[in-house]
């Protein structure tokens, strides 16, 4: 009988088992519970702090009703375009491969927009053979390309249009 007492204490406990005396249990369970609640508290901080910001305010009980400024209307592709631009080291033109596409406010019909196309079209070749090929390599280029874009699309009277999207853009 003491034999099988020496058995019973030397076999080693299951892995997640309380160890005897149960003090080294409850610390692990107190771990087990608060590190994960740390760790999404921290996660969700970062991504509201880091992530563009785009949480809901804290105060706010009850949900919002679907903002409809979100969501996108249809989309109009434009043809895409070939525009020379110089660079200005050189001299030279160096050819530009642009596509954009509009999109419109949810409500809009397509055939109220589309006479504004040439225009936008004429508008964009205009635009784009101001910008020299050093501007197009920059990264920030886009972004005031389109905000530009759209302040131009909506001064020929395309007020519909909520944004401009650049599809492609290719230099050599």
């Amino acid at each position: 009988m003491a034999d099988e007492d020496k058995k019973e204490s030397q076999v080693p406990a299951a892995e997640g088992a309380p160890a005897p005396g149960g003090g080294a249990g409850l610390v692990g369970k107190l771990l087990g519970i608060v590190l994960p609640t740390v760790f999404a508290g921290a996660a969700a901080f970062a991504g509201a702090k880091f992530g563009g910001g785009h949480a809901a305010p804290a105060h706010e009980d009850t949900p919002k009703a679907h903002d409809e400024k979100k969501v996108p209307g249809l989309t109009i592709e434009l043809k895409a375009f070939i525009i020379n631009v110089q660079d200005e080291k050189t001299g030279e033109n160096k050819p530009l491969k642009m596509s954009i596409a509009i999109e419109l406010e949810k409500l809009a019909k397509k055939e109220e927009f589309e006479p504004f196309i040439p225009r936008i079209r004429d508008t964009v070749f205009s635009y784009v053979r101001q910008v020299s090929y050093q501007e197009v390599m920059k990264p920030r280029t886009k972004d005031r390309m389109t905000e530009d874009l759209l302040g131009l699309i909506h001064k020929l009277g395309a007020e519909s249009a909520t944004r401009v999207l650049v599809q492609e853009m290719v230099t050599q």
